[in-house]
Parts: structure tokens; sequence; C-alpha cells
């Protein structure tokens, strides 16, 4: 036997006196995850270190692709105090898993007698929203990790449900950009159960008063953290609570809390062939509930969000649990054709910063639309229709759609003080200039009329 494969029996050998068994495959999997994210180090160096001296044939460094006793290894030989912890932290964590999976299960089974009517209406909307092909990605939330309150699963059917609506303001912070700074809790008449302004430890790099509304002022006497925001929902989730909101799992994962059942109206509302699209909060009030949410500018109110997320949920209970609609009836003008919008502005952009990242083959641009030093979002405007089509072609970027399907790149943006951010550059009209949804269709028809004629 060569020296290597020695070396690896011993490895192996040593991983099974640690009590790591096979069944414990996933954890190992979440761990070494974390240890490459966090850049921890064992005996033998990081992860990539540690196969590189110890298994030179392995070439892939994606944890699920190797042995569990392998990662066992690795993971036995970090020897700081604070990766020791967080290995603990793992190993509870699946411990409690593990309990709540047969608690429900016996829980499931004991309970004989159906829910109400109207228990098993919401009920059904819950399991529609973890029916959902994302559910999974989205929802499983890191709550094996520091300053994470993590809430046991209940049952719940055995009682009539209690509805409340949830939704969060968030900031950029130093090291967070989705800092809680207001979470707001409504019941299912729409009325206050939780108003909280929280202060974020780290500085506060941007208000987004254009979202929140909050400024600097609006912190005046603000005592609270984030750890009060928790014990406060905390003292609200009862065993027969059902949390509702849109895009739940961004207001859960600023409160650092992990908490099911939910409904997640944005998992149960879709746009017509645009299945990866989000449809927005404000835009199915609108439509759904013959309610504006918003005036056209104006900045997000945390209530208001809640209580429509309640009022949509119920409208599901009536005519869903889950709905198709057409996209929004929008015209895009001729004129509008020739513009790209970017937005999602980091401060401090300039004109050049944004000329930057239009590369050399890009036709020429003639102005940017829209003050980008104190937006959020701009206007590049070119000669023609054709010229920013091409011009959003050449742009160096991953690209997908946005919440209408329109189509959209996430660009890299270097600015003047040498750092990179990531801005997104979308097209006015989804097709080439046409207009998307049934415009888009409504412009085709025409165009085969015109041919035929």
């Amino acid at each position: 036997m060569t020296e290597i494969k020695k070396r690896k029996r011993k490895d192996l050998d040593s991983s099974e006196e640690s009590c790591w068994t096979e069944k414990d495959r996933n954890v190992l999997i979440r761990l070494v995850k974390q240890c490459q994210k966090l850049g921890s180090e064992g005996s033998s160096g990081d992860w990539k270190t540690f196969l590189k001296i110890k298994y030179p044939k392995f070439r892939s460094q994606d944890p699920s692709q190797h042995h569990w006793k392998v990662l066992a290894a690795f993971v036995n030989s970090l020897d700081k105090g604070s990766d020791q912890k967080m290995v603990s932290r793992h190993r509870e964590w699946e411990k409690l898993i593990q309990a709540e999976r047969l608690a429900l299960a016996k829980s499931s089974s004991e309970n004989r007698g159906g829910p109400a009517e109207s228990s098993g209406l919401v009920h059904d909307l819950v399991t529609q929203t973890a029916k959902h092909p994302r559910f999974k990605e989205l929802y499983s939330l890191p709550s094996y990790d520091k300053c994470w309150c993590r809430i046991p699963r209940r049952q719940g059917q055995s009682s009539a449900p209690i509805i409340y609506g949830l939704d969060c303001e968030m900031c950029e912070t130093a090291v967070d950009s989705r800092a809680l700074v207001r979470v707001c809790v409504v019941d299912e008449n729409g009325k206050d159960v939780l108003d909280m302004m929280v202060k974020p430890k780290k500085r506060i790099l941007d208000f987004r008063t254009h979202i929140t509304g909050l400024t600097a002022a609006s912190f005046e006497g603000v005592t609270h953290r984030r750890r009060d925001a928790q014990l406060a929902l905390k003292d609200l989730l009862k065993d027969n609570v059902i949390l509702v909101g849109h895009a739940l799992h961004h207001d859960l994962s600023a409160l650092r809390i992990d908490y099911q059942p939910v409904i997640d109206t944005s998992l149960l509302i879709s746009y017509r062939n645009l299945s990866s699209c989000v449809p927005s909060l404000a835009d199915l009030s609108k439509e759904l509930l013959k309610r504006v949410l918003r005036q056209e500018g104006s900045p997000h109110d945390c209530k208001d969000d809640a209580v429509a997320a309640v009022q949509l949920a119920k409208h599901l209970m009536q005519h869903g649990p889950t709905l198709v609609l057409d996209p929004p009836n929008v015209k895009v003008p001729k004129e509008q054709l020739c513009k790209l919008l970017a937005h999602g502005l980091p401060p401090g952009v300039t004109e050049a910063d944004l000329c930057s990242l239009l590369p050399a083959s890009a036709p020429p641009l003639v102005r940017v639309e829209g003050d980008c030093s104190t937006e959020k979002k701009v206007l590049l405007v070119f000669h023609n229709p054709q010229d920013a089509n091409l011009a959003f072609k050449e742009l160096q970027g991953t690209q997908g759609v946005d919440s209408l399907g329109r189509a959209q790149k996430l660009v890299k943006l270097s600015c003047g003080d040498g750092q990179q951010q990531v801005v997104k550059v979308r097209k006015m009209g989804a097709h080439n200039g046409m207009a998307h949804g049934r415009d888009a269709k409504q412009d085709r028809v025409k165009w085969k009329r015109k041919k035929k004629a």
C-alpha cells in the first residue's frame, strides 16, 4: 500500500472514531461549505489545501462530491475554538430538525379530525406554498448560524389558525446589504400587532430613502436592536400562527428568524409564460384588490405592504389557492425604445462610471437622463432603438429577465474609487423593442395582417 493510501486510510478511520456516520453526510456538507465561506482552517489548512495535501487526485472542491469520511476528516482537523462551536451548533441543529420531524409525523397521525372549512382554506395556501419548486431553496434558512433564532415547527392544524402579515424594511450597513430597520406585523383585519423601529449595530451606509422613506432623523431616540425585534416576534408566534408575506424569506432573513408555516403570495401568483418572474406586490394589489398600494415614485410603507399581503391571501382563499395572471397590459412608447434603464446604482456613481459600462464595440451613448449621484436609476439614451438593442447585446454580464419578463443583465460597474459594484441594465421592451405580454402578442398579430395585405 502506497504512503498516500495509508494516509488516506488513517484519515478515514479517524473520522469513524469521531461519532460521524453516513447519516450525517448532509450536516458535513453544510459544515464544509460554511468553512469554505468563512475561510476556516484545520491542521492541514483550509478545505482546498486539505484536499491538495491529503487527496491530490480529487479535483473537485465541491463538498457534495466527496465521501462523508473525507468530509469528516476535514471537520475533525478544525482546532480553533470558534470552529468547534460552529460544529456543535450544526450538530445540535440537525438533532433538533430530526426531533421535530418525528414529532410532526406523530402529531399528524394522531390528528384524526379534519380542520374546519376556513382553517382548511388557510392550510391549503400553506401546503401550496410548500409545494412550490423554489420553496426549499428559499426557506432553507441558515438558523444554525450565530444570531439566528429558530422557532420549532408545529403541526398547528388541530385549532383555528391565526394569520399575521409580516413586512420589514431594510437598509445597507458596512456588513449587511439587508440590515433590519423596521418590522411590522398586522392581524387578518389589518390592525397593528407590532410596529418597531430597529437601529443596526453597524453604521448605515445607505438608508434607501426612496424605498424605505427613512432618513437619519428617523432613528433619533431609537434604541431597539434586532434581538429586541426577534424576542417581540417570538412572543407572537404561538402554536397556531401562520405568517403571511410577499417574498417573506427576505423579511425572515433580515430578522434572522427561521419560522414555518408560512404563506408566501409571491410563490402562489405568477404571470403566464413568465414562470421565473415574481409579480410585484403593488401590481398584484392594483389588479386583484383594485387598490393602489403606493403612488409612482413614493416610498414603501411597511404596514401597507403587510396588510396587502394578508388581503392577497384572503383573495386566494376565495379564488385560489394559486393564480396565473396575464402580464400587465403596458404599452412602451416608441420614443422610449431607444433607451436602456440602469438601476440599482450604488451611491456616488458618476456619468463617467456609467459610460464605462459600455464596451468600445457598443454604439455611442447620446446622454444620461436622471441624476445618478442622487437617484438609484437613470436612463441611458441612444440614437435609435437599434442602437439601444445592440448596446444591450454588447454589455458584458449575466443575462436574465426582470419581474415582467423584460431582458435584463447584471453588469459589473467600476466606480471611481476602484471598487466594482453590480448594477442592473434592462431593455424598455421585451422583444427587441416590442412591448411585453399581451401588447407584444397584439403587435405580432398586426404585423402578420399587414404582411398578408
